[in-house]
């Protein structure tokens, strides 16, 4: 992966993390969706979310909640974590703390786990 791929699924992992922040629990939306807003298509990625096991996400989690860039750069050399893992896992929280709660993402690219697959393979 070179650096500007890293640093691309950096920002992609910080602004999908941002959205489920867990004080996200604790919000109780006044209105589903807002007037006007499209609402996020997340089902999409259903099959995806769903492929991704409890145990599995819980590991991640573990994992990634205070690693640093160098300790996820590393987890991805030692193939502990893959880059399509780690969006199915954001998509996860994205769908669990986000939609229609803080409605945060306006947008989901429809290729993110093409991408994340993509740069599994070039890794």
């Amino acid at each position: 992966m070179n650096r500007s791929h890293f640093l691309t699924a950096c920002a992609l992992s910080t602004a999908l993390l941002t959205a489920g922040l867990p004080a996200a629990q604790a919000a109780s939306p006044s209105s589903p969706v807002t007037p006007g807003k499209r609402p996020l298509n997340i089902a999409q990625f259903g099959p995806a979310i769903q492929s991704l096991s409890a145990a599995r996400a819980a590991a991640i989690d573990a994992a990634v909640t205070t690693a640093t860039i160098p300790q996820l750069q590393s987890l991805f050399a030692q193939n502990a974590l893959s880059s399509e893992e780690l969006v199915k896992y954001y998509l996860r929280r994205i769908q669990r703390y986000d939609v229609n709660k803080l409605n945060s993402m306006t947008e989901l690219n429809p290729d993110a786990l093409d991408i994340a697959m993509a740069l599994d393979a070039e890794r």
